[in-house]
């Protein structure tokens, strides 16, 4: 729905409800904006770099529950 000083919104009535699939559960959706915030030195870009391997080659070794496999998915990193 368009407003007059421009913005475009949506009542929250009107949205629907849709299941999320999760990469690991209840921390990284699939589809969806991911942040990972820390202090430096934490191991951020360590943990980040080892994840998107992981799903670049379709193996979640991180997931506890092994019996739950992923296809291989493309994935994009932005840092800074």
């Amino acid at each position: 729905m368009d407003h007059k000083d421009g913005f475009q919104y949506e009542y929250f009535s009107a949205v629907t409800q849709h299941k999320i699939e999760w990469l690991w559960y209840p921390y990284i959706p699939y589809g969806k904006l991911t942040i990972l915030q820390g202090d430096p030195g934490e191991g951020k870009s360590t943990f980040i770099l080892n994840i998107a391997a992981l799903v670049t080659r379709g193996r979640p070794e991180f997931e506890s529950r092994r019996e739950s496999c992923i296809s291989q998915r493309k994935i994009t990193l932005l840092t800074r």
